[in-house]
């Protein structure tokens, strides 16, 4: 898991986010399994839609956190690439920087 800060419109870093990778055993031992119209799925949160198969929720995922807190909110994702999942959330991404953006 990395920390990043999220943009502003001006480009500065403010808040932060954590981006984590999650594997089809993790989804199984963290999410939980509900019921739903004719079946049961996974689901990363109570607002989420579930889905049947863990393996459509492998993946990188990313919340608001600060480090060393509880998230704010649930996570977003799933997502094929560390990046791809930092972009979504809006944080700063530094193609550049050997340490990709993240906030050591």
């Amino acid at each position: 898991m990395s920390y990043y800060e999220f943009a502003s419109d001006s480009g500065t870093g403010y808040g932060s986010l954590e981006a984590f990778h999650m594997s089809e055993s993790e989804v199984r031992a963290h999410w939980s399994l509900r019921a739903y119209g004719t079946g049961i799925g996974y689901a990363p949160g109570p607002d989420s839609e579930p889905v049947e198969s863990a393996e459509e929720l492998t993946g990188w995922w990313w919340w608001a956190c600060l480090p060393g807190c509880l998230p704010d909110g649930d996570a977003v994702g799933p997502f094929e690439t560390e990046r791809d999942a930092v972009i979504d959330a809006g944080g700063i991404w530094d193609d550049l920087n050997e340490t990709n953006g993240a906030v050591l």
